[in-house]
């Protein structure tokens, strides 16, 4: 009985599908790319893709209950977009400038069942505040901050009182070093806290 595992590679740009297909190569498992075979993606156990597909593909198959594992391979590396894709459970994230090695052993990693972040983002999640940590409470006000809540609807989309909106708020300013909401808006999303459009 032939027990191979099969990875599926399917990456939004040719070039970066066929460059990851070729470091993929090993006498341990298959690999499919997408362009040539888009049937073998059903079967596989593992689809290598972009940050956009991963995180749809991460979706579908938890919806659908499969097993099947995604790892992205992907050039954002700030911590909201990390988040993002942990929250859809994807099973691997690396970046674009992985080695063979590295990129070959996220693969066997997730093939365990456990969860792959390369070094580099565990790195810039790590160091994304200088100071503590926020709360998820804290997260949670920042998210409805950025998209230009007030306290007061902020409050009721959260469910608590307006004061405790206040405290969050002077807590994740202090965090961030932010004398005012737009200034902490702003640091959040330079450190990738939050997911707004940013001027270069």
């Amino acid at each position: 009985m032939n027990t191979m595992k099969t990875i599926h590679v399917m990456h939004v740009h040719p070039a970066m599908s066929a460059g990851l297909a070729a470091l993929l190569q090993s006498k341990e498992w298959l690999v499919t790319l997408h362009a040539e075979q888009p049937e073998s993606m059903a079967g596989a156990d593992v689809v290598v893709t972009d940050y956009d597909t991963g995180l749809e593909l991460a979706r579908t198959s938890a919806g659908r209950g499969r097993g099947q594992e995604v790892l992205v391979v992907t050039n954002r590396d700030k911590e909201w977009d990390v988040r993002r894709a942990l929250e859809v459970c994807v099973g691997g994230y690396l970046l674009e400038d992985t080695s063979a090695a590295q990129l070959q052993h996220a693969v066997r990693y997730v093939l365990t069942g456990s969860r792959y972040l390369c070094p580099t983002v565990v790195e810039r999640i790590r160091d994304g505040l200088p100071g503590d940590r926020l709360t998820n409470r804290e997260s949670d006000v920042l998210q409805l901050l950025a998209k230009g809540h007030c306290n007061k609807r902020i409050a009721r989309d959260l469910g608590i009182e307006v004061g405790t909106v206040k405290w969050h708020l002077r807590s994740l300013m202090t965090k961030l070093g932010a004398s005012a909401r737009t200034q902490a808006v702003v640091l959040a999303a330079q450190r990738g806290l939050v997911g707004i459009d940013m001027p270069a």
